[in-house]
Order: structure tokens, then sequence, then C-alpha cells
């Protein structure tokens, strides 16, 4: 409500809550909206996060301080200091490298690369990796780092299978398109070879931000530009001071740097391995949660009825949620402490034509699924013990576009979870419709 206020109005009440102790999630939104609305003091409460631990905090100050050079440059010093977490890396790096005609920020960027992942890529050197990733390459394992956004950025950037994100080009069947070489090329020198459509375009502002991504829209209004992370960037023309392309990958070459050699291996095991990247298919990874709803089902709220749940009096309840790598959705961690109650979670699932799918559903305790509107499965009754998790299968029709899947669950045993996944031709599976 106070970003959709602005001005010196709002900025007051959020800055005041940047200094208490709020929740994560509260204060990265917090620090958004005033960004969006004073570029300059985010940058300053941002360098005073610096000093703090919360690695979900740091990274938002990186990524608004990232988009200058003397905010790029301080955060590469503090780096090489060691005055900042390794989980960072990619974040700091990604932020020097936007700024690389300036030889003190190339120096810089040389040093916080040292100590990154080292792959001898001659004839010799890629013949060694091809015979390990052959002998020792861990495709389960791969699909973790894939899949780990804190680590890598593969899925923020790239859908597979349906799961991913729009930053880069699609890797569904990488393991038949692409050769061993060219998957080493394209995550070692990512700028040797572009494909169309996904040009590097910077944005530089009157106020010296820098924003790099792909150019999704241009208006005689502003530009949009979609970083790396995913997120979409609405530029002004009117502060708008540069606008061009370049020759340099949204892929960083730094892209894979945080990983050992080990890890490395396992994830080209992994995008060479077609049995392991189709376990992705249909396979629900990122939802949206609103806790605090009682525990009962024999009432209906309102939300369950709606074709947009996320709308209406409780959107501002949701926050993002992540399944592991398997599927499975810890559900007590995402809690506030205190008694045990209910959660309502969404995600959605597209088609292009309308076709019958299958869901299959693995949840502990009552569980209620709705389906565009529609109740498809109303497990009233807990399990009793909580041993283990029941699974259900359930025959869909789903039209042709978004629907959105909402699921009731009451969270009463210790460590309950919940797992969906999808049957059907051509899905694609995303937290909010795009």
């Amino acid at each position: 409500a106070l970003r959709t206020v602005a001005g010196p109005a709002a900025l007051k009440p959020l800055k005041e809550l940047m200094a208490r102790p709020e929740p994560t999630a509260l204060k990265v939104d917090a620090l958004k909206a005033i960004a969006a609305a004073a570029p300059t003091d985010a940058k300053a409460i941002a360098v005073t996060l610096l000093d703090q631990t919360d690695v979900v905090l740091l990274n938002e100050a990186a990524q608004i301080l990232g988009g200058t050079k003397d905010g790029a440059k301080l955060l590469g010093e503090r780096f090489v200091a060691k005055k900042l977490p390794r989980e960072l890396f990619a974040r700091v790096s990604d932020a020097l490298q936007k700024f690389q005609t300036d030889p003190e920020i190339a120096k810089l960027t040389g040093e916080v690369l040292k100590g990154g992942l080292l792959v001898n890529t001659d004839v010799a050197g890629r013949k060694h990796i091809a015979d390990l990733v052959a002998t020792k390459g861990n495709a389960a394992l791969g699909k973790v780092v894939y899949l780990n956004t804190k680590l890598v950025a593969c899925a923020t950037c790239h859908r597979m299978e349906g799961v991913g994100g729009a930053v880069g080009p699609d890797l569904t069947r990488v393991w038949d398109t692409h050769s061993l070489d060219k998957m080493l090329e394209s995550m070692l020198e990512p700028s040797k070879e572009i494909k169309e459509g996904y040009q590097s375009y910077n944005a530089t502002t009157l106020d010296g931000r820098v924003v790099n991504g792909l150019k999704i829209s241009e208006t005689s209004v502003a530009v949009v530009i979609r970083e790396a992370t995913g997120r979409d960037v609405r530029i002004l023309k009117s502060d708008l001071d540069q606008l061009g392309t370049t020759k340099i990958s949204l892929m960083p070459d730094n892209a894979v740097s945080q990983l050992s050699f080990d890890q490395f291996i396992d994830l080209l095991a992994f995008l060479k391995s077609r049995p392991t990247q189709d376990s992705l298919r249909g396979t629900v990874l990122d939802y949206r949660i609103a806790v605090g709803f009682p525990a009962k089902f024999a009432t209906v709220d309102p939300i369950e009825t709606s074709r947009t749940p996320t709308d209406g009096p409780s959107s501002g309840r949701w926050q993002p949620a992540f399944a592991e790598p398997d599927g499975k959705l810890a559900l007590a961690s995402l809690l506030p402490p205190g008694p045990r109650s209910g959660v309502y979670l969404v995600t959605f699932v597209q088609t292009a034509k309308p076709q019958r799918v299958s869901l299959r559903i693995t949840a502990d305790d009552a569980v209620r699924v709705i389906v565009g509107g529609k109740v498809v499965v109303d497990r009233k009754a807990p399990m009793i013990p909580f041993v283990k998790p029941t699974e259900t299968t359930v025959e869909l029709v789903l039209e042709a576009g978004w629907t959105p899947i909402l699921v009731k669950h009451a969270v009463l045993g210790k460590q309950p979870t919940l797992g969906l996944q999808f049957t059907g031709e051509g899905l694609r599976i995303a937290a909010k419709p795009e």
C-alpha cells in the first residue's frame, strides 16, 4: 500500500520499518518500495545492511548497490576483504561485470574471481571432463545443483520441462540439442555466441544507475528490462540517459565459478541425462503461501471459489515458497511461531490447448485441492499417526491458458510436506501467470 502511495509521506514509515526488528520478507519488500520511490535513500540504507548477517537482506542490498559504479566497487572491496559471505559471490561479480570499462573495477573483478572454478578447456581437458561425466557424474546430484538458485542461476534464468524462469533460452531437450563441448562453451564463454532474441541491453539512468538485461518492451513512455534475476525493471524515458545493446551475454562468465569441480561434473551429467530431466516434467517447485488460517475444513473460504485466489482482501498475505528439488515442500519451516494452523498455497499451470492431465498430490494431514475454482480433492481427516504422506492422483481437464491450483493444508504433524506433479503435454508451471 505504501509503495502505491509513494512520495515523502510513504517513505517515512518505510524507513522506520527498516530500522525495526521486522521479518526479513517485510524488510525486503520495504527496501524495494524505497528503491522504486527514492533510489538514493535506498542506496544509503543498503550500505548499512552490509554489516548484518541475514543473507536474504544482504542479497537485496547488493542488488540495489550493484546498479551504480561506486556501489559495485564497494561490494567488490568488501567481498575481497571477506566482509561478505560466499553466497553473495554471483551477485557481487554480476555487479562488477557492468562496469568493466573502468580499469579499477576490472582489476577488482579479477580479485573477486580468484579461487573460482578453474576448468581446462583444451582438447585434453575437454576429453578428461567428458570421461569424468561418463564415469563419475551423478545426474541426480546435478539436478539438485541445477535447481539450487542460491548457488547458480540456471533455474532462475532458464526453463526446462516447464520449470524455471524466462530470461535465457529454454533448455528443454538440451540433452539432445547440445553436445558436451557446446555445453562447456555456453557455460564458460557465454558471450562467444548469443542466441538470437537474447541480446543483452544496458540502460543507464540520469542518476547513474545501470540496469542490464533483456529488453521486454519499449514505448514512448518507458522501457522494461528483465534482469538476470528475472525481475522486470520499468524505466521512464524521462529518467533514461542511454539505452543500447551490448556484446556481453546476460549470463556472466563466472556463472559456475562458485561450484566445486565435483558439482560442475554432476551438473554436466544432469544436462546430458534425459531421464533425470524428464523427472522435472510437471513437478511444482514454486508456490506462493498464505499462513494463519484455521485448520478446519468444515467451512469454505471465499478464496477457494475464486479464479484469482491471490487477489482481493488477502492479496498482501501471499509470500513465495520453494520446494526442494525432489518436489517436496516442507511446511513447518514456513509457519510463524505458535500453535499449528492451516495454510493456503497457490501455483499456476498453463496449457496451450485444452487437454486431460493427471495431478498427483502427496500430502500430510487434511488437504483440499481446488483447480480453477473446483474442488478435486477434499480429504478432511488427518493421517494418524503422522508417519508418511498419502498420495492421491486425480484426472483433470484443463482449459487453454493459465489455471490456478489452490491447496488448503492443515499443518498438524511435526514435519508435514506437500508435493504436486502434473502429467500432460507441454505444460508450464509458475507461482504467478506469466
